[in-house]
């Protein structure tokens, strides 16, 4: 793609996703063709529609959960005004099947546009950034932009390692930024005044927040940068309660669906355990939702002598020791999706230790999640402080698609493997 081409695009990219729309509608009109359809109004309406719906949602953060949202925003829009106009102006509308189709490939058309051009972009790949601080933000985000880092403006000059490149103290950024020309300042740590930042802004370099970046590129919350107004009355922070109540009604009818369908498997396994002379369920205390305590069940591995028994062995290979935590989802103490389970004693420690630790409980634990993903198959044990950054992450994003993301990505094994954040740089805007 040439670099006039990519220009052209970003500067046009609401035209550029409608054609995306157009096309989409069009290729499944031609899969989907009837003769009672009046398919010029159809692909109109529906193109126009599947556009509106998509880009609603281009504020948000990328990934699965935006496209699956942005598939039912638009696929949602498509058929209320195709089915709402058909019945004012008596047109025939597209099938079910063909607004489906065209609303899917409007999303992948989209995302495969804008993932072409933000990619090969090479005016777009030579862009550089300036760090303006150097704290353990900018430490995490420095190796994510390696070629792309000019450097840094930063107070104390033994904050920078080495092998960055020191630009000079937050008094001369006008200058260092003229000097540089970055396409973007990467706050961190410690700032120049705010009205050098907002004259930076003004100028038409963009200023970001580092705490914001970290959040995007790495999904992770950055917990030290949170501060207790932020936790107290930020709608963005906070579990969407609504999300909540959806979660809690298709968790409990899908427990008690598994729990009645692995019931012929679940009844032998706690007799067979029972004939040992071992309990059949271990009971550890956890804090759940709003820190409420409750007993997380597992079959029981144990003799009462404290030696392993064979079905106990067998169980932990198969990985089936933790069944019985669906009857701690059919009670409500858990869910299918949330932060993994912490033991009552560890969270009443990290609580005392680390302040923005308690706000992890304001969700409901869950057997799978977006820090068991990440940090699943990593050696040793996990950092405290980098789970929790995970867990509220997941807190500010709760949602339906978020939880299908994380399934998705659980089932196809599609977390990053460790040490991938470094080794990979961000593209396109961000």
């Amino acid at each position: 793609m040439s670099a006039g081409a990519g220009r052209r695009i970003r500067m046009a990219p609401g035209a550029c996703d409608l054609l995306a729309c157009v096309a989409a509608f069009c290729a499944a009109a031609r899969l989907f063709d009837s003769g009672t359809t009046d398919w010029p109004a159809a692909i109109a309406v529906s193109s126009a529609a599947s556009w509106l719906g998509a880009i609603s949602l281009q504020g948000r953060e990328s990934g699965v959960s935006l496209w699956i949202d942005q598939f039912f925003y638009a696929a949602g829009l498509t058929m209320l005004s195709q089915y709402g106009l058909a019945y004012a102006f008596m047109f025939w509308p597209a099938p079910l099947t063909a607004i489906i189709l065209g609303a899917a490939l409007s999303i992948a058309l989209m995302a495969a546009l804008h993932a072409w051009v933000y990619r090969r972009g090479p005016g777009e790949a030579r862009s550089r950034v300036v760090f303006l601080g150097f704290d353990s933000t900018a430490a995490a985000l420095a190796p994510l932009f390696r070629r792309r880092m000019a450097g840094v403006v930063e107070s104390d000059p033994s904050r920078v390692p080495a092998d960055v490149p020191f630009l000079g103290n937050p008094g001369r950024l006008p200058q260092i930024v003229a000097e540089n020309r970055p396409c973007r300042v990467i706050a961190t740590g410690r700032h120049a005044s705010r009205r050098s930042l907002l004259e930076l802004q003004y100028s038409g370099t963009p200023v970001m927040a580092g705490a914001a970046l970290y959040e995007r590129l790495l999904g992770r919350l950055r917990w030290d940068a949170l501060r207790p107004m932020d936790l107290l009355f930020s709608r963005s922070t906070n579990a969407d309660r609504m999300g909540m109540v959806v979660q809690a009604i298709y968790t409990n009818v899908i427990g008690l669906a598994l729990l009645l369908a692995l019931a012929p498997l679940l009844i032998p396994i706690a007799g067979a355990i029972a004939l040992t002379g071992g309990p059949v369920l271990e009971r550890t205390e956890c804090l759940g939702f709003q820190m409420v305590p409750f007993d997380l069940l597992r079959f029981g591995t144990l003799r009462r002598d404290g030696r392993r028994h064979w079905i106990g062995r067998t169980l932990s290979a198969l990985g089936w020791t933790r069944l019985p935590r669906l009857i701690n989802v059919v009670r409500g103490e858990m869910a299918f999706f949330g932060p993994p389970p912490a033991r009552h004693e560890f969270a009443q420690r990290l609580g005392r230790s680390i302040p923005v630790y308690s706000h992890r409980f304001t969700v409901k634990p869950g057997i799978l999640g977006w820090s068991q993903m990440h940090l699943a198959g990593k050696a040793g044990v996990p950092d405290e402080t980098l789970r929790l950054e995970y867990d509220l992450y997941y807190v500010k994003q709760n949602s339906v698609s978020f939880d299908l993301e994380i399934l998705v990505r659980t089932l196809i094994r599609a977390r990053p493997a460790p040490g991938r954040e470094a080794r990979r740089e961000p593209v396109g805007e961000f």
